[in-house]
């Protein structure tokens, strides 16, 4: 069942059975319609450019079916290649991500508080301090001396100034051509 390359990992496999067969990757990418970055990242074993476990499975059979190579032993190699990356996948906690006795903050927790701060802020700053500025703004009329007649202030002032003409000598009449 095994052929030449029997050693080594699945991406070499594949890449030895299809030089061997006079493939290139140009020629499986046209025939099997699989684009040549995902026939790249499968002969590297790049699993992170791959899709989810199942497409990778259909391309293997593909590539294999193309060149004339057995799918099963490429699937099988592939069982043993991929599945530390599957463990890493389903478990993704790395120590990094996760260091068991120290207890922090999420960074979500931060920024919402952040923001219901800046709001409280924003609501006291809007509703009480404008709210006193503006009461500050009103403009109140200049005050002036009490009036001794209850009459207009327009008319006053005509009455006020008709007795200075008269005073001087002069009425406002006769100085009208």
């Amino acid at each position: 069942m095994a052929e030449n390359g029997t050693n080594g990992g699945l991406g070499e496999y594949l890449k030895r059975q299809r030089e061997i067969r006079n493939f290139t990757l140009e020629d499986i990418a046209e025939q099997t319609k699989i684009s040549l970055r995902a026939l790249r990242a499968l002969e590297a074993e790049d699993w992170e450019l791959l899709p989810a476990e199942i497409y990778i499975r259909g391309f293997i059979r593909c590539y294999c079916e193309t060149i004339g190579l057995d799918p099963n032993e490429a699937l099988l190699r592939f069982e043993q290649v991929y599945e530390p990356f599957r463990r890493q996948r389903e478990n993704p906690m790395s120590e990094k991500e996760y260091l068991p006795g120290k207890k922090g903050i999420p960074l979500l927790w931060i920024a919402v508080a952040l923001v219901i701060i800046v709001v409280v802020g924003l609501g006291y700053y809007f509703f009480h301090v404008r709210q006193k500025s503006k009461t500050s703004e009103v403009i109140l009329p200049p005050v002036t001396e009490p009036l001794e007649t209850k009459e207009s202030p327009l008319g006053e002032t005509v009455e006020k100034e008709s007795q200075k003409a008269s005073e001087e000598g002069s009425s406002p009449s006769s100085e009208s051509p």
